[in-house]
């Protein structure tokens, strides 16, 4: 899920993810919605 959006992050970052208690139960789309918004804010 992740690693398909890497090429258009800045390859100046570093990005962690330490992610709350919460995704567990989370469904797929619900965390594949979250990280796209996170990867847009770290688009190049």
């Amino acid at each position: 899920m992740i690693r398909v959006r890497l090429a258009s992050v800045d390859p100046a970052l570093d990005i962690v993810l330490n992610p709350r208690r919460a995704a567990l139960e989370a469904t797929q789309a619900d965390l594949v919605r979250h990280v796209e918004r996170l990867l847009e804010r770290c688009r190049a």
